[in-house]
């Protein structure tokens, strides 16, 4: 279904822009991951604990296009491009707007993992956000949360600290 979803998301895009996309992703990406690192250490939900896992082979596809290509095209290339364009002429920042209340409702999706958790998938839905709203691609938001979950089962505590 994430598949799916992101098939009717995408669009063609020109060489000169990739090479955009790839520099503000990146510089998103960096920034998420230690903007979530630093909030989740500091609540206490993980803790530094570098390591490379043997589920890694099969982990990586798994979230790459179970989650992060689902949820990406579902929050960021369907509603924060449905809403933004929806609040174009009904309020003063539209895109911001988008981002934020698209933000807030991928924290509130992960609420079974508590109110901590939905703290920190806000902040990390902020990220996503952002790096899909400067490039407008949903690849920008799919890479940055992909490289967000990476770091976490990599160099942290997973899923959380025990």
């Amino acid at each position: 279904a994430g598949i799916l979803l992101y098939s009717v998301c995408v669009q063609p895009q020109e060489g000169t822009q990739w090479t955009r996309a790839i520099a503000v992703t990146g510089t998103v990406a960096v920034l998420t991951m230690v903007l979530v690192g630093a909030v989740a250490t500091a609540a206490g939900y993980i803790a530094w604990d570098p390591k490379w896992p043997a589920i890694l082979g099969v982990w990586v596809p798994a979230n790459l296009l179970l989650t992060c290509v689902a949820e990406e095209s579902f929050f960021r290339g369907l509603l924060q491009r449905r809403l933004g364009a929806f609040l174009q002429e009904r309020v003063s920042a539209p895109a911001l707007t988008a981002l934020l209340v698209c933000a807030v409702a991928f924290g509130v999706a992960h609420l079974a993992g508590g109110i901590t958790y939905v703290v920190l998938a806000t902040v990390a839905g902020i990220g996503y956000g952002t790096a899909y709203h400067l490039t407008g691609r949903v690849e920008a938001g799919i890479v940055v949360h992909f490289l967000l979950n990476l770091s976490h089962l990599v160099l942290f505590s997973y899923p959380f600290v025990a």
